[in-house]
């Protein structure tokens, strides 16, 4: 129950179908199951993600904020720190660029433009 399915519903009739093949009762057992599936864990997810299992989970809003925080970041590093160039790349507006970098105390050494 824990699989992902990669494959979606097609995996899945794919193994079904096979282990009514290898069945040699009436029931199916995990011994007819792929042993990438009856040995799948949850963590194997994290390691195909590159997320570290011990990584600590954020509450969807700190997470939001925090992703909103490296965009704007990256936009002004892509910008060479220009907050017009910066706020026009960002689709929002000058002024509210200035807030977003108040807001989350984004500083930097580069003259202000």
């Amino acid at each position: 129950m824990r699989y992902p399915w990669y494959g979606n519903i097609r995996e899945l009739k794919n193994v079904v179908n096979r282990a009514v093949l290898l069945a040699d009762l009436e029931l199916i057992t995990i011994e007819q199951i792929p042993e990438e599936i009856r040995n799948y864990s949850i963590s194997q997810d994290y390691q195909v993600a590159g997320i570290e299992k011990e990584t600590p989970v954020l509450e969807l809003k700190e997470a939001a904020i925090e992703a909103e925080k490296e965009v704007i970041i990256h936009a002004l590093i892509s910008s060479n720190y220009n907050k017009s160039k910066a706020a026009r790349m960002l689709k929002i507006d000058r002024k509210t660029l200035y807030n977003k970098i108040k807001q989350f105390n984004i500083q930097f050494d580069i003259k202000e433009t």
